[in-house]
């Protein structure tokens, strides 16, 4: 009896044996690509995270002359919001024109306005709309979704600074109205304060604009 038990067990293995050999091999074989196919994704989307950032690195670098000349506008814009209240205000234009009011937003304006019209913020935001789009057309493959989406909103916010600097760029408008208003009570003033609220949505546009991409995603992503 014992003599038939290892017959037949020998007859089990010598049936089934290469059977299941052949199945481990397969299972080894199987682990092995299974492994190899994810270190290699896992590689590839390192590379491509490192592609990304250096991608996002170099846009910020290009474009650094550009960014710090419109964030120091933002900082000079914002400087002629600090002059002490008074009674009145004396309101100087490039067109040796002189106005008398009580508004301060009005002396503000005129202040910004008379910025504007020596520097030429307008040129550096174009400028840095179209090294942003040369960039964009040459890299865009380099870069993942978010990245695209946040240079596609520096791009939007670009457009949207260009389109309100034409709004306040005309100096003499400007003036015309700081001189119409400055003839009625500050309270009706509202042409003033139209034109104050336009200026201070084009230094928040400035503002955006100025800011690095990096820092940018990082915020998002602690958000």
């Amino acid at each position: 009896m014992v003599i038939g038990l290892q017959i037949a067990k020998h007859s089990f293995w010598y049936d089934h044996g290469v059977e299941l050999l052949s199945a481990l091999v397969t299972l080894a074989a199987f682990i092995f690509t299974f492994w190899n196919i994810t270190n290699t994704n896992k590689k590839m989307y390192s590379d491509e995270i490192k592609k990304n950032d250096k991608t996002l690195k170099m846009i910020d670098l290009v474009t650094q002359k550009q960014r710090k000349n419109i964030g120091n506008f933002v900082i000079e814009l914002e400087k002629l919001k600090e002059f002490e209240d008074r009674e009145n205000y004396e309101i100087l234009s490039p067109f040796s024109l002189t106005i008398n009011s009580k508004n301060k937003h009005a002396f503000i304006l005129g202040e910004r306005a008379e910025y504007f019209y020596y520097n030429d913020i307008e040129k550096e935001l174009n400028d840095y709309l179209e090294t942003m789009k040369e960039i964009l057309n040459n890299n865009h493959v380099n870069l993942n979704l978010r990245s695209l989406e946040k240079i596609t909103d520096k791009i939007n916010n670009l457009n949207n600074a260009i389109n309100q600097s034409m709004r306040i760029t005309d100096i003499g408008d400007v003036y015309s109205i700081i001189l119409a208003d400055s003839k009625l009570p500050i309270e009706s003033q509202s042409k003033i304060e139209e034109m104050y609220e336009a200026y201070d949505v084009f230094i928040e546009l400035l503002r955006e604009t100025s800011k690095k991409l990096i820092e940018d995603i990082t915020e998002r992503v602690k958000n």
